[in-house]
């Protein structure tokens, strides 16, 4: 729907920083990599409990992915541990990160 001018309302979005993203992608491979190493498990291993491939589980310890919360379920089933488990320290982001916002205007048809 176009308001009466006939183009459609700008909105501005909050567009994510990456910057967030990738801090959120190192502590869950810390989080996972530690829990895994605290119950003796290889790679290997947890891809086999979780079922998930190994090359998975060492692109999540790297932050190379982001997982889907399927993916991160089944972790955590794998690991024997909840969900929350897999998000410690994400609670608090580094300061100079909190206030990092990027913006952009775009056109959006309603």
């Amino acid at each position: 729907m176009f308001h009466k001018f006939g183009q459609p309302p700008l909105y501005l979005f909050h567009m994510g920083n990456n910057r967030i993203s990738t801090h959120f992608r190192k502590q869950l491979g810390v989080n996972v990599g530690t829990l895994r190493e605290e119950r003796g498990l290889t790679q290997a291993a947890l891809a086999l409990r979780a079922n998930v491939d190994r090359s998975y589980v060492n692109k999540i310890e790297n932050a190379r992915v982001n997982p889907t919360i399927d993916k991160m379920v089944q972790l955590a089933d794998g690991l024997g541990v909840p969900i929350t488990a897999l998000f410690h320290g994400l609670d608090q982001l580094p300061p100079s990160e909190t206030v990092a916002y990027d913006y952009e205007t775009i056109r959006v048809p309603r």
